[in-house]
This record gives structure tokens, C-alpha cells and sequence, in this order.
């Protein structure tokens, strides 16, 4: 179980460990998904499950059925003294990406402007429509808290990256919308955009769309 004191290499040996439970439930839920979308008129299908753990970390199972392509993203969330926090487990089972507290709070700002909503909604809302990310990575400068520029569907992500002894921890630490971009900035923006755009693949085109439930 996900306790507030451990640290980053304990976080992610943790999840991963229970990341391999959670993947068997996340395929299981995907062919009850599969039904659902084959009934439906566009043969389209997203669900959201919520899923206590054997090691009772609390997850969020996202699934997308379209046509013969499912995916799925599995996301862990937990509170520690900084807050909500959420980190989904990348495809490559190499990569954590971290959603702070005040990156999810910054998105609904800047972007959803939803009231009265809590941090799990807007990580809901956030990974609708933001399943993947195209990445920069600066060298890390003392003056800089961000090293990483990130391009989602919806917006920007800045944050830091972590390389751990087995793997990689993504922090993202902020959100920004595109008409907030420097300067500076928008050529690297204008590249991992196409980049985003290019390599997109069928599932997460229909919810870059708008056309999920």
C-alpha cells in the first residue's frame, strides 16, 4: 500500500509490483467493454472503473473500445502531505507519470473552469481527453524548476523528470494553455504538436474528437 513517507524508488517499485494484479483486471475489463461498444452505433466505447487493489492502493482503469482497437490506462491515485496525486503507468511499464496536486488544480483553472469539483474529477476529465503526451527535455538549470515541456491535447505540462535505479518518474508540476506559451517556446510547441498529431493512434483520435460518451 501507497504510505505518504516513502520515497520515490519505494512509490514506484510499489506500483509496479501491484501494476501487475491491475493489468489483468484492466484486460478483463476491456473485453466487457468490447460488448458494450459492439452494440453501440459509432462501435465506440469509453468507460471509466474505479479498482481497490490487492495491495488497496485506489486506482482509476480507463478504457477506450473503438472498433477492433482497445486500449486501456490504468492510473493510481493517492494523498500524501502535497495533496491529491495521481501516476499512470506507461505502456512500456518503464515510465511513471505523476499528476500533482497542483498540476490537476492549474488544468481545471486554465482549462476545464469547472466549480465545486473534486481532484479525482478533474483527473477524470484530464485523462478523457489527454491519454498521451509528446515530450522536451531541458538540461536542468539551477534558475529552473522545469526541465520538461510536454504537449497534451488540451494544453501544455511542465514539470521535471526523475530517473530512478529501474525506471523513470515524469513530475508534472503545472498546466498551461497554448496562448500562454513564450515566445521561446513555440517552436518546441509547433514540433512535439505534429509529433502529437502524427503518432496519435485511433482510440485516442476519438477522444481528441470530442466523439467519446
Amino acid at each position: 500500500m501507497i504510505v505518504p513517507s516513502m520515497n520515490s524508488e519505494e512509490l514506484s517499485k510499489e506500483i509496479l509490483q501491484d501494476f501487475i494484479i491491475v493489468k489483468r483486471k484492466a484486460e478483463h475489463l476491456v473485453e466487457k467493454t468490447r460488448r458494450e461498444a459492439i452494440k453501440s452505433k459509432g462501435k465506440y466505447c469509453h468507460k471509466e472503473f474505479p479498482y481497490l487493489s490487492t495491495q488497496k492502493n485506489q486506482w482509476v482503469i480507463f478504457v477506450d473500445y473503438y472498433k477492433k482497437d482497445p486500449v486501456y490506462t490504468a492510473v493510481v491515485t493517492y494523498q500524501n502531505g502535497f495533496g491529491f496525486n495521481a501516476i499512470m503507468v506507461e505502456s512500456n511499464l518503464s515510465t511513471l507519470v505523476h499528476y500533482t496536486s497542483h498540476f490537476l488544480e492549474r488544468f481545471n483553472e486554465r482549462f476545464l473552469k469547472i466549480q465545486n469539483t473534486t481532484k479525482l474529477e478533474i483527473l477524470k476529465n484530464f485523462a478523457k481527453k489527454n491519454p498521451c503526451s509528446t515530450n522536451h527535455f531541458f538540461p536542468q538549470s539551477i534558475d529552473s524548476q522545469y526541465n520538461m515541456f510536454g504537449v497534451f491535447n488540451q494544453g501544455i505540462g511542465l514539470g521535471y523528470t526523475e530517473m530512478l535505479r529501474n525506471n523513470a518518474l515524469y513530475h508534472y508540476k503545472t498546466f498551461i494553455t497554448t496562448d500562454m506559451i513564450r515566445n521561446g517556446q513555440k517552436p518546441i510547441f509547433e514540433y512535439l504538436r505534429k509529433d502529437y498529431e502524427r503518432f496519435l493512434i485511433e482510440p485516442y483520435k476519438i477522444r481528441r474528437l470530442g466523439l467519446s460518451a
